[in-house]
């Protein structure tokens, strides 16, 4: 066992840093949606078919995020990615 690294203080250093972890999986995870979104569009543009790409990674506000990173929300975030093709 490590002294200057007892156990407990490992696990709240995990705890602590968790949410931190999440949002940096998360914005990965978004970047890699986003990309693929990003072919299919271009393969309808391509083809001449009219397109509007949206992509809004969090859909919470800050307060939302801040609530949800301290534990009093639900500690989750989200957002939408929408393709309207043809106008519609």
């Amino acid at each position: 066992m490590d002294p200057l690294f007892p156990p407990t203080s490992i696990q709240s250093t995990v705890a602590l840093l968790q949410p931190v972890i999440d949002l940096l999986q998360y914005e990965f995870f978004c970047v890699r949606v986003k990309a693929e979104m990003g072919k299919i569009v271009q393969i309808l543009r391509r083809a001449g078919v009219p397109v509007k790409f949206d992509f809004d990674t969090v859909g919470e506000d800050s307060t939302g995020i801040l609530e949800s990173l301290i534990g009093s929300g639900t500690g989750q975030i989200s957002g939408v990615t929408t393709i309207r093709i043809d106008n519609r």
